[in-house]
């Protein structure tokens, strides 16, 4: 699909043209007596400008199947969270909100640690609340291949980025190739807002401080479960690239930061459980990434001035209690 009819299927998909199903419209197409097969999860925070068009995008998807949409919202300062009660009102079945009343993600606390918990689905479809779905068979696409993977723990497909005037500024197209357990362990790029996973327990979620950059931590976490599949016949997701974006706003230096303390998290897990290949495998990925800013001249200043303390610790411990392999 070319930019240009992306971008055409984007604008229409901006201004509904028809009003969203019902709840009961919704649900008239489930199989009667069967389970939540998909929990849709959804992490927000002051997104009174997008979050109507993210659950738009999982109010308009058609399945055979129960699903849920689980919506958390980390004490928005603008009007996130009474949208999305009047939207619990209007689909009581469906939307299920977790509203904090304190912002959790100063606490170091974040916000799978609640909603995966909560989710009552055979697997989990993530979107943040600024970002959107523009294809209503995407779940039904994508649990249909889970279904048929079983040794697939994930599956994903393409996404689009778009500027807040909803113009195409690129796109994100992960391996058409798919991974096995041991790639994905390594933490590969996936879109966040293309996964749809196995709802296993994620027992590293206990850890604090977890880093930020928390979908790279999930990407090799659930590798223990087994590989990922891309899906080709999806259209693409909606990647809203905006000042109030958690990685879009940041800038390169701190983003390797971010992608560092991430990798350098994963080995450490890796480390305990005595994993030393994985562990080994993760340090060289991490040196590949400073390697890759030395063009950029980010290495100098990561190192120099911006290495926060908690990174530094967490490579000093690392590599005094990582032994050669005998």
């Amino acid at each position: 699909m070319k930019d240009k009819d992306v971008k055409g299927d984007l604008l229409q998909a901006s201004v509904p043209r028809k009003a969203l199903p019902t709840e009961e419209q919704i649900k008239s197409t489930w199989r009667k007596g069967a389970s939540c097969r998909v929990s849709i999860v959804c992490h927000t925070y002051n997104h009174e400008p997008f979050i109507e068009q993210a659950l738009a995008g999982f109010l308009i998807q058609r399945t055979e199947f129960p699903f849920e949409i689980i919506v958390h919202d980390d004490a928005s300062t603008d009007n996130t969270a009474r949208i999305i009660e009047r939207y619990r009102t209007a689909y009581p079945d469906i939307v299920r909100p977790v509203l904090q009343t304190k912002n959790q993600y100063r606490l170091g606390i974040r916000p799978p640690c609640f909603t995966f918990p909560l989710a009552r689905g055979d697997y989990i479809a993530l979107c943040e609340g600024d970002d959107y779905w523009l294809d209503e068979h995407k779940l039904s696409k994508q649990a249909a291949v889970l279904d048929q993977s079983p040794s697939a723990v994930m599956c994903y497909h393409d996404a689009i980025r778009v500027s807040e005037e909803g113009r195409v500024v690129g796109r994100s197209e992960p391996s058409r190739a798919g991974y096995n357990a041991s790639q994905l362990a390594l933490a590969p790029f996936i879109p966040t807002l293309t996964r749809m996973f196995r709802n296993k327990p994620v027992h590293w979620l206990d850890r604090r401080p977890l880093p930020i950059a928390l979908d790279i931590v999930l990407t090799s976490y659930f590798s223990r479960h087994g590989g990922a599949v891309y899906v080709n016949d999806i259209a693409p997701a909606v990647y809203r690239v905006h000042d109030g974006g958690m990685w879009s706003r940041r800038g390169a230096v701190e983003r390797l930061r971010t992608t560092l303390d991430a990798v350098l998290f994963i080995a450490a897990r890796y480390q305990e459980e005595g994993d030393t290949r994985a562990t080994r495998l993760l340090l060289t990925r991490a040196v590949s990434e400073l390697i890759g800013a030395v063009g950029t001249a980010i290495i100098a200043k990561v190192l120099m001035r911006r290495f926060s303390e908690r990174l530094k610790a967490r490579l000093k411990r690392l590599l005094v209690r990582l032994k050669p392999d005998s």
